[in-house]
C-alpha cells in the first residue's frame, strides 16, 4: 500500500490505543498464525485489507473482495503481538491488536470500520476500541463545553472551565491508572503519547516514572518487535532532551535574574520586560491555537483586574505563527493588558528559546527587583500567591 497510511504509527496513538492480549484458548492452528472472520454488511464489490504496521513499512497482509452475504476471512501471522489496520479507502479503517493464535470474530457494517465494530475473539483489539471510544468521548464533551463557553455570560465561564478541566484530569488519571495496570502491554505506549489537541495528557517531564515502568517492561518481554523497539528510542530522545531542559533551566530557575525580553507587539511597537521593573509581573508564554493555553486566560483577566493598581502586571509572549489569529484571540479573551509580544517564529521563538520553553501554557513570576520567585501558576493557584504577595 502506498504512503496514504505512512503518515507514522505515532499519529495513530494520539487519537486511539491498544491492548497487548495473549489468547490462551487451543486451535489446531500453527504457532503464529491468527484468523479473522466475520459478516461485514453494506457494499457488495468491496475490498477488504489487511495491513501490517511497522517493520520500516506497512505490509499487505491479506485481501477479501465482498459479495451480497458480507461474509469475510482474512488470515496472518504474527509471533508477538503486533498493530494492524483493516480498511477499505483511507477514510474508513480501523486498527486491530492481534496476537497469535487468535480467532477474531467482527461483525457490523463495512462503511464504519472505526467506531461501528463488534469484536470478538481478540482482548487487544476490543480494549483498542474500548479506550478510542473513551477518547473520542472526551474530545466531544470539550467541544461540548467550548461552544457552551462561547455562549454564556462571564460569571458562568469559570463554572464551565472548571468542567472541562475536570473532565481532562479524570481521563488522565485513567490512562496513568491504565499504564499502572498494564506496564507489559503495548496499549501503554498509546496511552503515554495521547493528545487533546496539540497538548500531552500524559507529559514526560512531569511523569517520567510511567515512561520508564513501560519501557523497561516491554524492553524485556518484546525486545524485538518493533513498537517496542521504536518507543524505547524515543523514550531514550525524550530523556535526553529532559535532561537538557533541567540543566538549563537551573539557569532560569528560582532566584535567578529574568532574561529581558524586546519585541514587538500587534501594532508593532516594542514593548521591554525591564521596563516594567518595579512590579510583580507575570511573563505568560502561550498561543491562540493552545486549548489548555486558552483555558487559562479567564484566570489571568481576573488576576489582573483584581491586582493590576496594587502592581501586578502580565507580560505576555505569544508563540502565534499569524498576526490575525494573535490578535483575534487577545480580544476573544478580552486580555486587556498593553504588554503582548511575539516574533510569530511560532515554535522557533526567540523569546521561548531564552526561557527555555518547551511546552505552554508556562509562566514565570518575577518579583520588583526582575528574580523570578516562582514558576506555571495555574488557575487559583495564581490568585492565591498574588493575594500573598500583594494583600499581606
Amino acid at each position: 500500500m502506498n504512503n496514504k497510511w505512512t503518515k507514522s504509527f505515532w499519529v495513530f496513538l494520539v487519537g486511539s490505543l491498544f491492548l497487548i492480549s495473549c489468547s490462551d484458548h487451543e486451535n489446531n492452528q500453527e504457532s503464529g498464525e491468527f484468523r479473522i472472520k466475520g459478516q461485514l454488511l453494506g457494499k457488495p464489490g468491496e475490498v477488504l485489507y489487511l495491513e501490517r504496521f511497522g517493520g520500516g513499512g506497512d505490509l499487505l497482509v491479506d485481501s477479501f473482495e465482498m459479495d451480497a452475504s458480507g461474509k469475510f476471512e482474512l488470515n496472518g501471522y504474527t509471533d508477538s503481538p503486533d498493530i494492524f489496520v483493516l480498511y477499505t479507502n483511507p477514510n474508513n479503517y480501523t486498527y486491530l491488536l492481534i496476537d497469535e493464535k487468535e480467532e477474531v470474530q467482527l461483525t457490523g457494517n463495512i462503511e464504519n470500520l472505526d467506531l461501528g465494530l463488534s469484536i470478538d475473539g481478540s482482548p487487544g483489539s476490543l480494549q483498542l476500541l474500548r479506550l478510542k471510544t473513551r477518547h473520542k468521548h472526551l474530545q466531544d464533551k470539550l467541544d461540548s463545553l467550548q461552544r457552551e463557553l462561547l455562549s454564556k455570560r462571564d460569571t458562568l465561564k469559570e463554572v464551565i472551565l472548571n468542567e472541562a478541566d475536570a473532565s481532562v484530569q479524570a481521563h488522565v488519571s485513567f490512562l496513568k491508572q491504565f499504564v499502572d495496570s498494564n506496564p507489559h502491554s503495548l496499549a501503554s505506549i498509546a496511552a503515554l503519547f495521547q493528545k487533546i489537541g496539540q497538548h500531552r495528557l500524559i507529559s514526560y517531564e512531569e511523569d517520567l516514572d510511567y515512561f520508564k515502568k513501560v519501557d523497561e517492561t516491554l524492553t524485556q518481554l518484546y525486545p524485538h518487535n518493533y513498537h517496542v523497539k521504536d518507543f524505547h528510542s524515543k523514550y531514550l530522545k525524550m530523556h535526553e532532551q529532559y535532561r537538557f531542559e533541567q540543566i538549563n533551566a537551573s539557569m532560569i530557575g528560582i532566584g535567578s535574574t529574568a532574561p529581558d525580553i524586546d519585541y514587538p507587539g500587534p501594532n508593532g511597537e516594542n514593548f521591554r520586560l525591564s521596563d516594567l521593573r518595579g512590579k510583580y509581573i507575570l511573563i505568560d508564554f502561550w498561543a491562540s491555537w493552545c486549548s489548555p493555553c486558552r483555558r487559562e486566560s479567564p484566570y489571568l483577566v481576573k488576576a489582573y483586574q483584581e491586582f493590576n493598581s496594587k502592581g501586578f502586571e502580565i507580560f505576555q509572549v505569544s508563540l502565534d505563527k499569524h498576526h490575525d489569529q494573535w490578535v483575534q484571540a487577545i480580544n476573544e479573551d478580552g486580555l486587556a493588558w498593553p504588554y503582548h509580544v511575539s516574533d510569530l517564529k511560532y515554535w522557533d521563538s526567540e523569546p521561548a528559546e531564552r526561557y527555555k520553553v518547551s511546552s505552554i501554557p508556562t509562566n514565570f513570576l518575577i518579583d520588583p527587583q526582575g528574580k523570578v520567585i516562582d514558576k506555571n501558576l495555574r488557575g487559583e493557584t495564581l490568585l492565591r500567591k498574588l493575594d500573598e504577595l500583594l494583600n499581606p
